[in-house]
């Protein structure tokens, strides 16, 4: 599994930490949440579709 480093601004990172918690309750889910972000954003630039990983799945059904 990979590992990036990503820089936000303050307002972006708030934003995206408080709407974890009210949508996962938790911040458990960023790491869902933004790779599904990134392969939304590169499916619409390549044009196809790429089947979510098991770890992934896996991930989402991990309680809070």
């Amino acid at each position: 599994m990979g590992r990036l480093n990503v820089y936000l601004s303050d307002d972006t990172e708030r934003r995206l930490r408080d709407s974890l918690k009210k949508t996962h309750g938790s911040h458990r889910a960023l790491s869902i949440v933004v790779e599904q972000a990134i392969n939304e954003h590169v499916d619409r630039t390549e044009g196809e579709k790429r089947p979510v990983e098991s770890e992934t799945l896996a991930l989402e059904s991990t309680p809070s």
